[in-house]
């Protein structure tokens, strides 16, 4: 969001969801309205604004003072948090500094969300749903335009013969960079059988990683989760999995398995390049001492052939900002790891659209492939997804969460919309966590993880039995299918 400021009619920034989504959002405030801070506080170097004075100066109803006046209200009963709001910026420390721009970014990702999906809805996608259900057709395929590729739209609510339901639970929606793309993947994943190339590659926290990247235990977990899954609950026979353990995480060896796989779930880190689209990668064992290109998988290399996904039914990129776009110099055409995954050979990936939060993903993840690698059930990716989504914000109370087990089988059914909408509000302790939630970087094995969860769900559950922590589509619907 811009708008016309100062004598040289210059744009500002008023929010976004880009820049959530970039964790680019504290910054771009600071640079934004720094000076107006400066001149508002009366003080003589913009690096002495206090937080509260930057907060002050926002137009009111933008996106950076709704997620200002939200924080401030939970910030004002925080002795900590309250100190910062009157403490020059500074003199801030860096941890400090990264708790006020981590709150804030996820707060603006979140009141953006909000903002955006009801206005989507309400414009144009509950038009498009309501013919479509007139017409009866099930599965949908959408080729956004420009920033559009930075919504999450199959999770836009959509209002249908009177009901409000999520557009991805209703069809199956689909995202394709181009109208060829999205016919080549169909094509794919019609000619695979599963039967002749069954091959599960599952990887998660590679190991080493360079000093400054955190460990991603979590993602760890989740791999093995979904190894798990395969192996004690849908009884793949053991030479059909391959999961590689964080420390046989590498390059090569992903590649080689990428080669043979019909389903691979990579839990690692990854990084888009808004500036450099090509060079946006996955992160794989490797520390500084080995060469960048033996420890990454690059976009560059997908678009040139280098990575060859051809058989690959679905890759999964369980990792942060894997499909962001490039909306500058191609707004025309989606640039990003999941189109050039697709564009590499795979028949659809799975790639979020901004940085997740572990234990969200980990849940998320991990009933999808309960879902998606049941042979019983034959469901597409679009479908599973979007079942997984609405588990864990309409179903997936704190009570259920307590004694959650992945590897227990669902019963199958025809009808995933069984869950009352949105039948829980949203409690303050809800919102606190989300602020204080963990995006990927946390230390958890598989066994811990479930522990971890386990022990605060059945706290919570003391008082909020049926409350739904993760309902809060900053959560949940960041993950979007690429292709078919």
């Amino acid at each position: 969001m811009k708008r016309k400021h100062g004598p040289f009619s210059q744009h500002v920034y008023t929010g976004g969801l880009f820049l959530a989504q970039a964790s680019s959002a504290f910054a771009g405030m600071v640079t934004a309205w720094g000076t107006e801070a400066e001149h508002h506080a009366g003080a003589a170097d913009v690096q002495k604004v206090r937080l509260f004075d930057l907060f002050k100066v926002l137009p009111q109803g933008c996106g950076f003072e709704s997620a200002a006046r939200w924080l401030t209200a939970r910030w004002i009963s925080d002795p900590t948090m309250h100190d910062l709001l009157y403490q020059p910026l500074l003199t801030l420390s860096e941890d400090q500094r990264n708790a006020i721009l981590d709150a804030f970014d996820k707060v603006l990702l979140r009141v953006e969300l909000e903002r955006s999906l009801s206005a989507l809805g309400a414009i144009a996608l509950t038009e498009l749903a309501q013919t479509l259900a007139d017409r009866r057709i099930r599965k949908l395929t959408l080729i956004p335009f420009d920033r559009l590729g930075l919504f999450p739209l199959p999770s836009t609510p959509v209002i249908i013969d009177g009901v409000q339901e999520r557009l991805g639970e209703r069809y199956e929606v689909t995202i394709a960079p181009n109208a060829r793309a999205a016919e080549i993947a169909h094509r794919r994943a019609t000619a695979l059988d599963r039967e002749r190339r069954p091959l599960l590659l599952a990887a998660g926290n590679p190991q080493p990683l360079p000093g400054r990247v955190p460990a991603l235990e979590w993602a760890g977990a989740e791999a093995d989760t979904v190894r798990r899954i395969a192996r004690d609950t849908l009884h793949f026979p053991a030479e059909h999995i391959r999961y590689l353990a964080p420390g046989v995480s590498s390059r090569e060896r992903i590649m080689d398995a990428l080669g043979h796989a019909w389903y691979a779930h990579l839990a690692v880190h990854g990084q888009y390049q808004p500036r450099d689209p090509r060079a946006s990668q996955l992160l794989l064992a490797g520390d500084e001492s080995t060469p960048v290109a033996e420890r990454t998988l690059t976009l560059g290399e997908a678009l040139d052939g280098t990575v060859n996904l051809s058989g690959v039914r679905l890759l999964v990129l369980s990792a942060c900002d894997t499909a962001l776009i490039d909306v500058q110099e191609a707004p025309d055409e989606v640039i990003g790891l999941a189109a050039g995954f697709l564009q590499a050979g795979a028949a659809g990936v799975i790639a979020s659209l901004w940085a997740v939060d572990d234990r969200a993903t980990y849940l998320l993840m991990s009933r999808f492939a309960q879902l998606y690698l049941d042979p019983s059930r034959g469901w597409s990716p679009a479908r599973a997804l979007a079942a997984a989504q609405r588990w864990l914000r309409c179903e997936a109370t704190n009570a259920l969460l307590a004694s959650y087990d992945p590897t227990q089988p669902i019963p199958v059914t025809d009808d995933m919309r069984t869950a009352k909408e949105d039948s829980v509000p949203t409690s303050s302790w809800q919102l606190d966590a989300l602020i204080n939630s963990t995006r990927r970087g946390s230390r958890h094995t598989q066994k811990t993880a479930l522990s971890a969860i386990h022990s605060q769900s059945a706290s919570l559950a003391l008082t909020h039995p049926v409350d739904l922590p993760y309902a809060d589509p900053y959560f949940w619907a960041g993950f979007i299918v690429t292709g078919c």
